[in-house]
């Protein structure tokens, strides 16, 4: 696996990690403070990023995951993925992709 790659797919790795303790640390409580849904959305973008990395290598075709409508303001947006997002992901790209119009 080339380098850059694997990169990519540490990154997420470490990203999904970091989500599994924020789900042990909120209990049964049914919202999440918008500070804690930064870490998610970083997540997704560090794995859309790794599985777009690793589509070459496994041959499957990686079409873009739509999100829908985010629970964050654009500022939120790009603050999550500047914050949480791996430096090897395409943050910008993905940020203004993901961010609602001003």
């Amino acid at each position: 696996m080339p380098i850059p790659v694997w990169r990519a797919y540490t990154a997420a790795v470490r990203r999904l990690a970091g989500c599994t303790r924020l789900r042990e640390s909120a209990d049964d409580r049914d919202t999440v403070s918008t500070p804690h849904l930064r870490l998610p959305l970083g997540a997704y973008v560090t794995l859309d990023h790794a599985r777009q990395a690793m589509a070459p290598l496994s041959r499957v075709h990686a079409d873009a995951v739509p999100l829908g409508v985010l629970a964050l303001t654009r500022h939120e947006i790009e603050d999550a993925v500047r914050l949480h997002a791996s430096r090897q992901a395409p943050r910008e790209q993905l940020a203004a992709r993901l961010a609602p119009p001003a």
